[in-house]
């Protein structure tokens, strides 16, 4: 016999208990299972009006504003941020490390 399980979407993290039985004619056979839901993890980036595209010009720094939102569940924690570039560019973060200490569940 095999059990699937699907949680809905969203649902808490936690313990969840689940009973199965088997059932014959002469007999049941019972057992209860246990589903440990540790969350959903999700990041999503943007910026205050939306838009990921913006104007630079050769020898000049050019200031983006980027929010980082939790889109998940649970509190994430040390969040890194990281960039890809073309050869010859640079990009600086005004935190340390580059690192976020914490995004709250649903928050920025």
């Amino acid at each position: 016999m095999t059990v699937s399980v699907t949680p809905p979407e969203g649902v808490a993290a936690g313990e969840y208990h689940i009973s199965c039985s088997a059932v014959s004619a002469k007999e049941t056979l019972s057992t209860d299972l246990k589903v440990v839901i540790t969350g959903s993890y999700g990041l999503a980036i943007s910026t205050p009006d939306d838009r990921l595209s913006f104007d630079a010009y050769p020898g000049r720094t050019s200031d983006v504003t980027l929010t980082v939102n939790n889109t998940g569940n649970v509190d994430l924690e040390n969040v890194s941020l990281n960039a890809a570039l073309p050869t010859g560019w640079t990009v600086t973060y005004n935190m340390d490390n580059n690192l976020i200490a914490s995004v709250p569940a649903g928050g920025a």
